[in-house]
Formats: C-alpha cells, sequence, structure tokens
C-alpha cells in the first residue's frame, strides 16, 4: 500500500521481496478461505497499474543488503514492513519448554506456508494423531489444515471456552463452530509444561490446568494449577501460539531502543534512530491486514513530506474523544452465512457460499458504529455542516416520559433527577445527531441546533 500510494503521489517505488511472490502475512492464509488466484490477481493487477518495480530474492540483513547500501543505490526513502515471520516457542513462565528438537515436533506456521507453496503432500497426516497448542484464528487454521491433511487433530489452549470474561478465547465464533463441526476436539485451560518423547519421537505432552491468562493489570502472565495435570499424546505436535519479527536486522541497523524495542514515532512511523527510514505494519504492531495497509498509508504521506523538506507532523495529530460502543440490540443482524456441508467442505476450495447481490446490498446498509461524532466530524470535513451541531433538552417542556430512552439505538439518552422531577439527559459523545429521540419526543422537548429551520427558510426566501 505505501508503494501505490507513493506511486499515485508520482514517484520510482521498488519493492523489495525476500521470497518469489508478494503477499507477506496473507499469504498464511489457508486457499479455503483467501483462495491464492484471488491474492495473485490483486497483487499483479496493482503492480501493474501503479507501475511499481518489484524485486524478489532480496535479502536484508546477516549475508544480505544493509541500509547503507540501498543509500548507495539511490534510495532516498526505506518503508521496512518485514512482518513477524518468526513462530514463537513454546514457554511456561519465563522457561522455554524442552522437546521442540523431536521429530514430529513442528510450527504451525510453517506449515500454513508450505502447504500454501505446495509443498506439502496431500497425506501428510493421514491415520495420525495431530495436536495443536494455541487458542488464536492462526491456531484453528492449522488444525483445521491438518485435518484436510487426513489427521485426527486436536487443539488445546490456555484460554477459557467463555469469551466474554477476560480469559476467553481469542478465536472467532466461526471459527470455533467450524472446527468443531470438522471433529476437531478442543481441550480450554491448559498449559504444556512438558514436551515428552520416545525413540526421538514426538509422544505426548503433559499439560497443567491455566488458571488465569491475564493479571490483574491485563498482562499476558499465566498462572497454573501444576496438581492439575493430563497429558494428551499424539503423533505430530504443531505449536501455533503467536509469532515475532526477526530481530537480528533491527539490531544490526540499530533501529532497537534501550529496551530492544523498535524506536518509532507512532504518529509519522519514521524510526527516532534513523533518518529517513520509516518502519510499519505487522513488524511494529500485530493486527489485522487493513491495520497494515493504513500503516503503508501513513508512511507514504509521511515519505512524502520528508523528501520535500516539510514537517512531518503538521496537522496530522487528531483529537479522538473516548465513547462507549454503542448498544447493538437495535441493529439489523447480517445476512446468514451459508456454509457447505461438513462433508463437502474438507478440501481447500472455499466453503463458505458469497452473498447474493440482494445480501451485498442489505449488508452494506447495515447500520454499524462509527464512533462518536466528536471524533468523526466527517460531515464537517465533507462541508456537510460547518461544525457538529450542539443537542438540547428543554427542561420546562421534558416529563421524563423516557420515549427518547426507548428509541435511542446508541444508549444516548438517560435520565436525571432535577428539582422539578425526572427530565432526559442526552451524552454528547454518544449521541450521532440521527434525530430519532427528536422525532419522537411527544412534548418536543428535544432539539438539533442544527439550523435546519433557518436554511429552509433562506431558501424560501431566496425563491
Amino acid at each position: 500500500m505505501c508503494a501505490y500510494m507513493l506511486t499515485k503521489m508520482g514517484y520510482q517505488v521498488s519493492i523489495l521481496e525476500r521470497g518469489s511472490e508478494l503477499g507477506g502475512a496473507l499469504r498464511y492464509i489457508p486457499k479455503y478461505r483467501l483462495p491464492k488466484n484471488i491474492l495473485d490477481t490483486t497483487f499483479n493487477n496493482l503492480i501493474r497499474i501503479a507501475h511499481i518495480e518489484v524485486k524478489f530474492g532480496v535479502e536484508m540483513g546477516n549475508d544480505g543488503k544493509a541500509l547503507a547500501d540501498l543509500k548507495n543505490e539511490n534510495y532516498r526513502a526505506v518503508f521496512v514492513a518485514t512482518g513477524t515471520p518468526n513462530p514463537r516457542p513454546l514457554t511456561i513462565g519465563r522457561e522455554r519448554v524442552a522437546g521442540e528438537e523431536l521429530e514430529g515436533v513442528m510450527f504451525g506456521l510453517n506449515l500454513l506456508f508450505d502447504v500454501n507453496q505446495g509443498k506439502v503432500s496431500p497425506q501428510l497426516f493421514q491415520g495420525k494423531r495431530v495436536v495443536v497448542v494455541g487458542g488464536g484464528n492462526v491456531a484453528f487454521d492449522v488444525a483445521r489444515t491438518a485435518r484436510r491433511f487426513g489427521g485426527d487433530a486436536s487443539l488445546i489452549c490456555l484460554e477459557s471456552e467463555d469469551k466474554s470474561s477476560k480469559d476467553g478465547i481469542p478465536a472467532d465464533v466461526e471459527e470455533i463452530e467450524g472446527a468443531t463441526e470438522e471433529g476437531i476436539k478442543i481441550t480450554y485451560s491448559r498449559g504444556v509444561e512438558e514436551i515428552i518423547g520416545e525413540g526421538g519421537k514426538f509422544k505426548k505432552i503433559k499439560c497443567p490446568r491455566c488458571t488465569s491468562v491475564f493479571d490483574e493489570d491485563g498482562r499476558f502472565n499465566p498462572k497454573f494449577d501444576r496438581s492439575d495435570v493430563l497429558y494428551l499424546e499424539g503423533d505430530v505436535l504443531l505449536i501455533t501460539i503467536g509469532q515475532g519479527p526477526e530481530r537480528a536486522f533491527f539490531q544490526q541497523e540499530g533501529l532497537l531502543d534501550e529496551r530492544g524495542r523498535l524506536d518509532v514515532d507512532q504518529l509519522t512511523l519514521m524510526s527516532n534512530r534513523k533518518e529517513g527510514v520509516f518502519i510499519g505494519g505487522d513488524v511494529r504492531r500485530i493486527g489485522f491486514a487493513a491495520e497494515a495497509m493504513r500503516d503503508g498509508i501513513v508512511a507514504a504521506e509521511s515519505i512524502d513530506r520528508y523528501l520535500k523538506g516539510k514537517d512531518l507532523k503538521a496537522g496530522r495529530e487528531k483529537e479522538y474523544e473516548s465513547a462507549t460502543i454503542p448498544k447493538l440490540m437495535d441493529y439489523k443482524s447480517q445476512p446468514e452465512l451459508v456454509w457447505a456441508p461438513v462433508e463437502e467442505r474438507l478440501n481447500f476450495e472455499p466453503f463458505e457460499k458469497g452473498f447474493t447481490l440482494d445480501e451485498a446490498v442489505q449488508e452494506a446498509r447495515r447500520c454499524l458504529c462509527c464512533g462518536p461524532c466528536k471524533s468523526c466530524k466527517g460531515c464537517v470535513v465533507l462541508e456537510f455542516q460547518p461544525e457538529i451541531s450542539e443537542i438540547e433538552v428543554n427542561k420546562d417542556l421534558c416529563s421524563g416520559c423516557k420515549v427518547c430512552l426507548a428509541v435511542c439505538p446508541y444508549d444516548a439518552a438517560r435520565l436525571e433527577k432535577s428539582d422539578e422531577g425526572l427530565v432526559a439527559v442526552i451524552d454528547d459523545f454518544k449521541c450521532k445527531r440521527c434525530g430519532l429521540c427528536v422525532t419522537a419526543c411527544p412534548a418536543g422537548a428535544i432539539t438539533i441546533k442544527d439550523r435546519f429551520a433557518e436554511t429552509v427558510a433562506d431558501a424560501y426566501a431566496s425563491l
């Protein structure tokens, strides 16, 4: 995305890719969720349309290129988005769990990449018991992939089954439901204390009960009851508990701070250690693909300003006002997702039926939360109105009848006691100015100060 935006600004851009194809973390997503031809077509079209130069097989760090080499090749700015390709090893407490060297122990992330590269035999796990460790969407991708390769797959995770708790499993409900339908057994609230082998091969794992995943401060700090242990046997162990960046390159280039973290300006994404070097995407903070794309857009603007000698920060800081998420009880539900029957989907063909045209239109019309008006101000930017309209309640007219509370889909209205009794109060940070309360109020006590009446009067006067 950074390269695409820069080419639109008129720059000549090169992408240096270590592998043989573009896509990064998207290449780890199983084909039954994201078909390879969709990715290939998308990237090829972007490269063609934007006239971006792509160089494959370029290694950075170690025995490859350094940032100084790029400068010598007349690159005037660099955006580093190397992702998080290194699987995280199993630990308990601060100790690394021994046994990863046993035959049959693998990292799930590596399996997903090899599968998408066509390097795996279709009978890889045929007749084998496969145990996957992890509770995120990637772990479920690994378990469901193993199932499609003939494995008797099970999954074990630290987190609890109750998604509403602070220790709830992070995987999406759809992933959990799909895996369960496909015959994958899930064991909750268990860690891995020991990987046990026999004759150099993986045999089983020792799993103490996890009593909590996060501490009182919300930090990842699992606690275990070592007296409550179960053993899970298997032929293959796939460790899928997260991933991290390749730190060697950043250490070599002096891009880390004293605590060993990337030292990056959070607004401009330029390194605080090296001018002209910008860092973004998962390597900065693991998130969604859309968030990595946003980093690319932010970095492109920063690079443009940097090359033009402009202030990188001027006018870019935005004031956001927090607000609780509106209640969704009155929102329309999304169109029902239709999956192929289990017996027809244990392969790598997409099994989720897409929306029909009518369903796509229905979904596009569905009202979702866009945040409080005070933070958005999109209507002001688009010049629909000069400012966010104020909303007022006339306490002399309000009878406290609660009609506004009943109709408000954002939980913005509430009642407060006054000398005259109960009166309505509108929370300015939750209110979307939709006007439902204004229309519904039987006393006409609520008004939006949007100059609507004056605008109509002016329009009539001009006729």
